[in-house]
């Protein structure tokens, strides 16, 4: 082993420099379960409970009613919704609002395209009753109005050729036993009427489902049930799991072509990417 006086003074610093990087890959692993917790994923360590739904206690379900135990990064998600809507309008120019209902946030928003005959896509987007507006829920629209679609609304029933079902809810009973619950007054008629997996006989179209593996277990479990049910009821249903993308990732795919919604869109769609 060489000694210190022997080295020249690259090597010393060299050796110094490594010296320091053993130490702090050191501390980071010292440090790592703090950050770990800061980035829980699931529901927070706790005694398990009496199961309230399947194989889940109260606070396992609430967790996985609850996009943020399971994406916490969605806030800065949900502001690229934001941001890159803005863009869209930019590129595209402000869309027509026409009102649905008596207030401001009852109003949809139409992009439309220059071709002829075009497809029509609608859009209805999440934000578990809480969030969610058609001014930051615009940026898949640029792909779909360049790719020759356009939003409209107050279509006849037979004019509907296909649904694509994203990360979805489709049976309310486990989400009225969640905390959802609190703010959403839930009653059977309710539960009843809003549970499309109930109401099977009205789809009349094809349908696709995606989840993405990153998702909550139950919103994983109710897109499966969906399409089980789907099947069983002689329905034509395509089942697409995204892998790796949690829940406002996969809504964040619509705007891209090559994403998993994107794509899954244009084929339903029979467009191409522009």
């Amino acid at each position: 082993m060489q000694k210190m006086n022997e080295l020249s003074p690259r090597q010393i610093v060299s050796r110094a420099i490594s010296r320091r990087l053993v130490l702090g890959g050191a501390a980071a692993i010292v440090a790592s379960p703090v950050l770990a917790e800061q980035c829980r994923i699931g529901p927070p360590e706790h005694p398990k409970g009496p199961l309230v739904w399947l194989d889940l206690d109260q606070v396992e379900l609430d967790a996985a009613y609850d996009q943020s135990a399971y994406a916490p990064l969605g806030g800065q998600i949900r502001a690229r919704f934001s941001s890159a809507s803005e863009e869209v309008r930019t590129l595209l120019g402000a869309p027509q609002r026409l009102a649905y209902g008596p207030s401001e946030f009852e109003k949809l928003d139409i992009y439309r395209t220059k071709r002829p005959r075009a497809p029509i896509f609608v859009y209805f987007h999440g934000g578990a009753w809480l969030r969610g507006s058609a001014k930051d829920s615009a940026f898949p629209a640029e792909m779909f109005v360049r790719a020759g679609a356009r939003n409209d609304f107050n279509l006849p029933e037979t004019v509907v050729k296909g649904g694509l079902c994203e990360s979805g809810m489709y049976d309310l009973k486990a989400v009225r036993l969640s905390a959802r619950s609190k703010y959403v007054k839930f009653a059977d008629q309710i539960e009843e009427e809003m549970s499309p997996q109930r109401h099977l006989d009205l789809i009349r179209a094809p349908v696709v489902v995606t989840y993405g593996t990153n998702e909550t277990p139950e919103f994983q479990h109710q897109s499966h049930d969906f399409v089980a049910a789907m099947k069983a009821a002689g329905k034509p249903v395509e089942l697409i799991v995204a892998e790796n993308f949690n829940h406002f990732e996969t809504e964040e795919s619509l705007g891209n072509p090559y994403g998993p919604n994107g794509r899954a869109a244009l084929a339903l769609m029979k467009l191409a990417p522009a």
